[in-house]
């Protein structure tokens, strides 16, 4: 019998061993220090990649090439690496992503030219550890936690954010722009060390969710006491009882055996439960993503900001995030239905695009809690419901295609919001960016019931 966590999910081995209790909990801090990590490394050579461009001989336009081939690397990564973990598990995903960052990172640090900083992003393409981290607490966690679990770990990322970018530029100061990459490429070769020590292989068929066995469970006990009780019709009872134990309990949605090919993977966005989760992912991630650029662009003409201005709002931002993820999702977890949760959020994420646009200087930080929140509550709840869209063996392939999603909008969006901002009014651009978020929320209410209940497989 698989030894169970407190939110209810049993985890082996992987070779049949269940582990322990005290095993669970050491694999999922094992999880958390991967994604702090993670982070951390990126985000400190976030700072130091546009002056170690600029130092090597990129202009600004070359700037904005190398950040477009970036996001197309990404764009293929996300649903490849999705394969990866349904087929050889959440470890081996997880460090190829660290093993990739730590490549790039010192294919970074030895640059001397342009074409080294391209060369340097390749690698990227493999770079998705939140996407592995994502999949591990979706399939640790119950039907109903998910949410929660996923907060959790933007909570982690998070610390990776707020304390990244300032230790990369006191780096880059004392030591160099280069060193700051090879010191990224350390921190995530310890990341690698760490998963294989202590990391279980964490596949799909290690884990085993108590919530359905127990549904499972009484179903059967359910239909055993009927055929007990009808003595009038007892030959056919047994008859009944026996195609009951025979046949696994089935959801109506479940005619549908997991994927094994990579090809497979790339066109699961046309199956009917994906197309539209994802197509809503695609536009909301639109809207936010064209929200970055905006406030980029708008911060010193509208609100005054310089760059310290600049860096002092993203980190309110990161902050806040910080206590959104720790404390508001899983109180709304906990108290809200999730469709009460996804169309409240997209109201409140609508409302403040819109004000947005009639905000200056410092009443903009009025507006940032609106839009933090709603932000924090789309990245939890997305992905999970996304996840839950498709078996168990193929969560880690959904969220890979929710990752490629939120990566095409960067491909994009930028250019687009860019070329509006020089023709229309800021306060136009932010009407069309509430207006997408409005036309996804349109798209999900007609097309999608939202649960975070999972399909079984055949």
């Amino acid at each position: 019998m698989h030894a169970t966590s407190s939110s209810g999910t049993g985890i082996s081995n992987g070779g049949g061993l269940p582990l322990t209790l005290r095993a669970e909990s050491r694999a999922l801090m094992i999880v958390y220090l991967n994604i702090i990590f993670y982070a951390f490394a990126y985000w400190m050579c976030v700072p130091v990649m546009p002056f170690l461009s600029k130092k090597l001989g990129a202009d600004p336009v070359m700037f904005g090439y190398l950040q477009t081939f970036a996001g197309f690397a990404q764009l293929i990564g996300g649903p490849l690496l999705g394969w990866v973990v349904d087929l050889h598990g959440a470890r081996f995903a997880m460090s190829v992503s660290q093993l990739a960052g730590g490549l790039s990172y010192f294919l970074l640090g030895a640059a001397f030219n342009v074409p080294m900083l391209f060369f340097s992003k390749i690698p990227t393409i493999f770079m998705h550890a939140l996407q592995s981290a994502q999949m591990c607490v979706t399939l640790m966690g119950d039907t109903q936690s998910r949410p929660k679990l996923i907060a959790r770990l933007s909570s982690f990322y998070g610390v990776g954010f707020v304390c990244g970018p300032a230790l990369g530029g006191f780096l880059s100061r004392t030591l160099g722009h280069q060193t700051v990459a090879l010191f990224a490429t350390l921190v995530s070769l310890i990341s690698v060390a760490l998963n294989y020590r202590y990391l279980p292989a964490l596949r799909a068929s290690d884990f085993v969710d108590r919530s359905e066995q127990d549904s499972n469970a009484k179903a059967k006990a359910s239909s055993l006491s009927s055929l007990s009780t009808n003595e009038n019709q007892q030959a056919a009872g047994k008859a009944g009882a026996t195609h009951s134990e025979d046949t696994p309990v089935t959801s109506a949605t479940s005619a549908r055996k997991p994927t094994k090919t990579l090809l497979g993977t790339f066109l699961m966005f046309l199956r009917p439960e994906l197309r539209y989760l994802l197509l809503f992912s695609l536009l909301v991630n639109t809207a936010l993503t064209s929200f970055y650029t905006t406030f980029s662009l708008a911060a010193e003409p509208r609100f005054g900001m310089d760059e310290q201005g600049l860096g002092t709002a993203m980190s309110f931002i990161g902050g806040l995030s910080l206590v959104v993820n720790a404390l508001i999702i899983p109180l709304l977890n906990n108290k809200v239905s999730v469709p009460a949760a996804v169309y409240s959020m997209l109201g409140l994420l609508a409302l403040a695009l819109c004000s947005l646009g009639f905000v200056t200087g410092f009443t903009l930080y009025f507006v940032l809690p609106g839009l933090v929140l709603s932000m924090a509550v789309f990245r939890a709840y997305s992905v999970s419901i996304i996840s839950a869209a498709v078996p168990k063996e193929e969560a880690g392939s959904a969220i890979g295609l929710s990752h490629a999603a939120g990566s095409l909008s960067s491909v994009f969006a930028p250019a687009v919001t860019g070329h509006l901002f020089g023709m229309v009014s800021f306060e136009s651009v932010c009407a069309a960016q509430a207006a997408v978020v409005v036309l996804a929320a349109v798209l999900l209410f007609s097309k999608v019931t939202l649960s975070l209940s999972r399909p079984k497989t055949e």
